[in-house]
């Protein structure tokens, strides 16, 4: 095993980006055949937010998570009953957010209310 000093871990987990896949979401098997397209809309938006928490200077979490939400809640209207909003998905949501900005920001993910 190599290993390295918390700087250059640091640093490699900046530099990569882990994405979620079908597996990552549970959503509902009535849309099973659109699965593919609302992983990939969910994937954009992630990616998006994510580039925006790593290009401002200190951004707060409230500001990360109501990014993400306001277009997740766009996605889930344009998949009625598609179940975004169910805990399971909170966890990839908060996974997400964990391996590619801060591991803190899992807590704040699953504490987040979204009704």
């Amino acid at each position: 095993m190599d290993y390295l000093t918390l700087h250059e871990k640091e640093k490699l987990l900046m530099e990569s980006v882990a994405i979620t896949t079908e597996q990552d979401w549970n959503i509902s098997n009535k849309l099973k055949d659109k699965k593919s397209e609302i992983v990939n809309q969910l994937n954009n938006a992630l990616l998006r937010v994510l580039d925006y928490a790593k290009s401002i200077e200190d951004p707060n979490y409230q500001q990360i998570a109501e990014r993400f939400f306001n277009m997740m809640d766009k996605i889930a209207k344009k998949h009625p009953g598609s179940g975004l909003y169910c805990n399971k998905n909170h966890v990839t949501i908060a996974r997400f957010f964990a391996v590619n900005y801060k591991p803190t920001m899992y807590y704040y993910i699953i504490s987040y209310e979204t009704y």
